[in-house]
């Protein structure tokens, strides 16, 4: 249909001369005739526009200034759709070496001056139909040849001995082009121990007359192939084989079943292979036909800090390394009785499932001697790490009855043996299971609390020792369940931090307090906030464009935000973690670090780092009063901080005495349960008029300092 209608078309012709007398003659003996016709004066002009134009000829002029005609025709069989366009070359010579010079540049017919204008039109009316009928049977060869192509199979065409007659389909297929099929029984191209089922099939096919379908190995130099063949009648006296090469789709099928069931890392089997083993060596039999049954999880110790010290290729190494010398421990524990399948769950979690023992001191002995075997470094790529390893164990049926139940106690267990301290083994009971389902209750609720934004903030001010006004309110997540009950922060930010969940907390918190200190800056209370961010924040987001949108979304400027970080940024910050706090600190946002003194931070991070102010950690303030130790270490972090420029709060100040003390040695902030307990928005507003130290006021002794306190 699409070739009818462009054949019902005007021809589209493109006239190239020089001479505008000669285009305008031409033009008008050609729109007589009815064709659409554009000129232009150069072969420059000619190639361009064809780049953008559509025609079914062009009619070129040998002699033109700029580029003659040859080498405009031949620049046009360059062009992507020039290749087949029809062209005719206009001349007034009338010699063989112009008429030869012009079929060689690719030109199709030759049109000789003075032009006959009666027969101009015919002329070109029978090149453009020769043009489109070329263009017509070649798409035509083309669309019969790619669908011959895209067959995917091998066509033999047999005669009644089943002798090769016959080789059609793609070119790439079973047999070498160099083979010889031509005259060769089909029995012939393949192995000699899959010829009598091959046999057995074309006999079936000739007696019955039906569609045969048959399957067998074709060996080839680049190895055997897996054939799957269909046989139909094909006339009287053959028969049309169509053979399709399955051996990717075999080799598919077994990789689908190497990444259901082996672990892709270390081929190990994976959780699917071991349901399977359950399933079927397992379930439903009694203690006396399979033994004792245990499950056994095992999880490396601080295993991330591998990949970020040194890459996930040589982490994903030392997590075959680790596969392996389980799986040796395991294999060397029962070879004198039981069964294990050691697999891998992903990431540094690995599982064994143990069946056929003795008793349950076999099992024992056997997790013992694993725990041992890791006492020993793991090697690889040049690299020796001692990676410990955690493990907890369950029985069958006493701590699961099935598959899911046995591994959620084996799950608890291993969450115990971490708590108690890792690198070492705990053994399923009733009592950690309890614990554990009310830990994942309360993750579950905690999650639906900060998804339904059900969290409330808490402020605690902190003062300024010299002016004794509170500059500062440290904003604190606080959490009331569902039944009314208040959690610790101790208990649900842990649970935060490894369910990922502090991301959203934290994002939360940042929220409500700038909302606040908005309303406090409105009412004319210039305060800073202080909002922790854990370590997280720095690895799940970009910070400083973080910290940006919650200012603009606030309408506060940076100087009224400070973000608390611990040690461990310091310590193990990237550059691009660098990077960001030294931009926030830029654009006014203060920079604290939070809990100093525990982290065992150095001086060259302090000196590099871009922050503002330490915070001496509640631990040194408790008892700098009766321990001469604490006391040392305050003096020295206040000397220190104040030395790099830095300001110093303290945390935790309770009693006159700690207050008096960091007075004394020229601490610039306190903050602690003394001085403001946390409290939500409203109660810490009534206390912005409180002064710690009214200007004036003459402390001699602690007492003094204790009956100011109690006069507030």
């Amino acid at each position: 249909m699409t070739d009818q209608i462009a054949t019902m078309q005007a021809p589209a012709i493109l006239i190239v001369d020089d001479d505008q007398g000669m285009r305008m003659l031409m033009r008008e003996a050609l729109e007589v005739a009815g064709m659409v016709v554009q000129e232009v004066a150069s072969g420059e002009d000619a190639l361009e526009a064809l780049k953008s134009i559509h025609v079914d000829a062009v009619l070129l002029d040998v002699e033109m200034t700029g580029i003659d005609g040859y080498a405009t025709c031949r620049a046009i069989r360059e062009l992507p759709n020039g290749r087949q366009l029809p062209v005719m070359m206009v001349t007034g010579h009338d010699d063989e070496q112009s008429i030869n010079t012009a079929y060689e540049a690719g030109a199709n017919d030759f049109l000789q001056k003075p032009v006959s204008w009666q027969l101009l039109a015919h002329r070109v009316r029978y090149l453009t139909r020769g043009g489109r009928m070329r263009k017509a049977l070649e798409a035509s060869e083309v669309r019969n040849r790619s669908l011959l192509t895209a067959v995917p199979d091998t066509l033999l065409v047999l005669d009644n001995r089943h002798r090769v007659t016959q080789r059609l389909g793609a070119p790439g297929d079973l047999f070498n082009a160099s083979v010889t099929l031509i005259g060769q029984p089909i029995l012939d191209l393949v192995s000699e121990d899959m010829r009598p089922r091959l046999a057995a099939a074309l006999r079936t096919g000739d007696e019955q007359d039906v569609v045969t379908e048959f399957e067998f190995v074709v060996p080839s130099a680049m190895g055997d192939r897996v054939c799957e063949g269909r046989m139909v009648q094909y006339g009287a006296e053959k028969r049309l084989v169509m053979l399709r090469d399955i051996t990717e789709k075999r080799r598919a099928e077994a990789h689908i079943r190497e990444l259901a069931f082996f672990d892709r890392l270390t081929g190990l089997p994976n959780r699917e292979q071991l349901a399977d083993i359950f399933e079927r060596e397992i379930a439903g039999r009694s203690a006396t036909e399979i033994g004792c049954v245990a499950m056994v999880q095992m999880d490396l110790d601080h295993f991330q800090r591998v990949n970020e010290s040194f890459g996930h290729e040589i982490g994903d190494g030392f997590l075959c390394a680790t596969g392996k010398r389980l799986e040796a421990s395991m294999t060397a524990g029962v070879r004198d009785q039981g069964r294990a399948l050691v697999c891998r769950f992903g990431g540094d979690e690995f599982a064994v499932l143990l069946w056929a023992l003795r008793d349950t001191e076999q099992v024992k002995s056997l997790v013992e001697q694993v725990l041992a075997s890791f006492r020993e470094p793991l090697q690889q790529s040049g690299r020796s790490l001692v990676i410990t390893p955690t493990l907890g164990v369950a029985f069958h049926p006493d701590h699961g009855a099935d598959l899911a139940e046995l591994m959620r106690a084996t799950g608890i267990a291993l969450h115990s043996a971490k708590a108690a301290g890792r690198n070492r083994i705990a053994y399923s009971d009733g009592s950690s299971s309890a614990a554990m389902r009310d830990h994942l209750e309360l993750a579950a609720e905690l999650r639906q609390a900060v998804s339904e934004r059900k969290l409330s903030v808490a402020y605690q001010l902190q003062y300024d020792l010299r002016s004794g006004k509170p500059v500062a309110a440290e904003a604190l997540a606080r959490w009331t369940r569902v039944s009314g009950q208040s959690v610790s922060p101790a208990a649900f930010v842990p649970i935060a931090e490894e369910s990922d969940l502090i991301v959203a907390m934290t994002d939360l918190v940042m929220s409500e307090s700038l909302a606040q200190v908005k309303r406090w800056r409105n009412a004319g209370r210039d305060l800073r906030v202080a909002v922790n961010l854990s370590t997280a924040m720095f690895t799940r987001c970009r910070l400083y464009d973080w910290v940006m949108a919650h200012l603009q979304a606030a309408d506060v400027p940076p100087q009224a935000l400070e973000i608390e970080i611990t040690e461990s940024v310091l310590m193990h910050g990237s550059e691009q973690t660098t990077g960001e706090l030294a931009r926030l600190k830029r654009s006014g946002v203060h920079i604290a670090v939070d809990d100093f003194g525990t982290g065992y931070s150095s001086l060259s991070y302090l000196r590099k780092l871009a922050l503002n102010t330490l915070k001496i950690d509640r631990s040194f303030v408790n008892e700098l009063v009766t321990n001469s130790g604490d006391a040392a270490i305050c003096g020295a972090i206040i000397a220190m901080a104040h030395s790099l420029g830095l300001e110093v709060v303290a945390e935790g100040i309770e009693t006159p005495l700690q207050l008096a003390f960091l007075r004394d040695r020229g601490c610039d902030m306190a903050q602690g349960y003394l001085l403001a307990k946390p409290v939500n928005a409203s109660e810490c507003e009534r206390m912005f008029d409180k002064t710690l130290l009214p200007a004036g006021t003459a402390i001699a002794t602690p007492q003094d300092l204790n009956a100011v306190l109690m006069a507030r």
